[in-house]
């Protein structure tokens, strides 16, 4: 027994050995990405547990933002804040997607399978401009049962004169090669994070 427990220290350094060699990735995203990071072996939709969900994303700038200034630029950046939209999926873009998404209720397929289908933001929910926090809870319910597709960007004053950074999407990879290849110019996106809500 005691020989067993000796090599406990062992595995444990093995296992964080292999997630350090980069097993754990997080999944290829542009722009501020959802918090906690959705991981390339995640299912791309949150299931939420509230009609309100509480969405949070990575605050701006980045440690990598802070790191790639290089002439200092950024010290002079200025009144972050945060715009947030919300929309309800819809189903399969024609010429793009194989299958359309159903309806929870109406799915002979679980809303995690659905949600691994190509959609599209069918129709803008939810709007908010000027958050002052990485972090927000929806104000008013949402339906319940539905896929929704939500993204961020940060707004900011650099030098005096008013930026935003691009809007946050998940990039295609191996899993979800269907999701818009990296600087995709595409308007709205494949790949804007998405979260289900609960059926009440």
């Amino acid at each position: 027994m005691a020989a067993a427990r000796a090599w406990i220290p062992v595995l444990l350094s093995l296992l964080l050995a292999i997630l350090a060699s980069g097993c754990a990735k997080p999944h290829p995203a542009e722009g501020l990405r959802p918090l906690p990071l959705l991981m390339v072996k995640d299912s791309l939709t949150r299931q939420m547990k509230s009609l309100q969900p509480r969405l949070e994303w990575e605050a701006f700038p980045r440690p990598k933002d802070v790191e790639a200034d290089e002439d200092g630029r950024r010290g002079s950046l200025h009144a972050v804040t945060y715009d947030l939209r919300i929309w309800r999926a819809g189903g399969a873009n024609a010429g793009v997607c194989d299958a359309p998404c159903a309806a929870p209720s109406e799915a002979s397929y679980p809303i995690g399978v659905c949600s691994a289908l190509c959609v599209f933001p069918a129709e803008l929910v939810y709007e908010r401009r000027e958050l002052t926090e990485p972090v927000h809870t929806v104000e008013s319910p949402l339906a319940p049962a539905t896929l929704y597709l939500w993204t961020v960007r940060a707004r900011f004053d650099l030098r005096g004169q008013p930026r935003v950074t691009q809007w946050g999407v998940l990039l295609a990879s191996d899993r979800n090669p269907k999701l818009p290849p990296r600087r995709d110019p595409t308007i709205p996106s494949l790949g804007y994070y998405r979260f289900a809500t609960p059926q009440e």
